[in-house]
This record gives C-alpha cells, structure tokens and sequence, in this order.
C-alpha cells in the first residue's frame, strides 16, 4: 500500500511538472529530472509528455535497468527524445513511432548496456 501510494504521489509530481513545464517551454525551458526511475515509471512520464498510446511488448518487463536523466529542455519533443534516448542506452528499450498517435515499446536484450544499469 505504502509503495503504491509513493509511486501515485510521484506520478501526480511528474504531471505537475509537465504541466508546468508545458506552461513555460516559451520561456526558458525547464530541468529534467529523472532520477534512477524503473522502466515502467519512465513510460508512463513518456506517455503525459508525449500523450501518444504506447503499445509495448511483454518483453519489456525484463528490462530491469533503471533511467535516469537530468538536462535543461526547450520543447516538449525535446523532452521526448532525451527520455527515448536515455530508455534506449541506460535500460535497452525501443521506442519507435507507428503513427502519429502510437508507440512501439520493445526490449532489446542484446544491448550492451552499462553495468551500473544492468543491475
């Protein structure tokens, strides 16, 4: 109970955060801060920016690295890429645009990640 309720109070934060951020992307951009995040959690911050569906593999549950991502950004497609960039090369996931309004999420487990993310 107590997990799930740390992780709800930090998924309003990143919707405020996005909100914020979306609210003053003209201005300066904003810091992102993600900070040892599992996967899912990264896909669901990807999900709010993005507002596309995601249509992940099962496989994406054995990416067991952890994300994290701290750089000043401009636009929301900004965030976007460093959040695919930061998927792809700290936990081997694949994000690739179907449409305009869907995702594919996949696992590649041959990626030679690094150690610190590996476990």
């Amino acid at each position: 109970m107590k997990r799930t309720y740390v992780w709800m109070s930090a998924l309003a934060l990143v919707a405020y955060a996005i909100t914020w951020y979306s609210a003053h992307a003209q201005v300066g951009g904003a810091v992102i801060k993600l900070s040892k995040l599992p996967v899912h959690q990264v896909l669901d911050i990807y999900k709010l920016t993005t507002k596309v569906e995601l249509v992940v593999s099962t496989n994406v549950k054995q990416a067991t690295g952890s994300v994290t991502v701290n750089e000043t950004t401009l636009t929301p497609e900004d965030t976007a890429h460093l959040i695919e960039r930061a998927l792809l090369r700290q936990a081997g996931v694949v994000l690739t645009r179907i449409d305009e309004k869907r995702v594919s999420v996949t696992f590649n487990d041959r990626l030679e990640l690094p150690v610190a993310a590996t476990k």
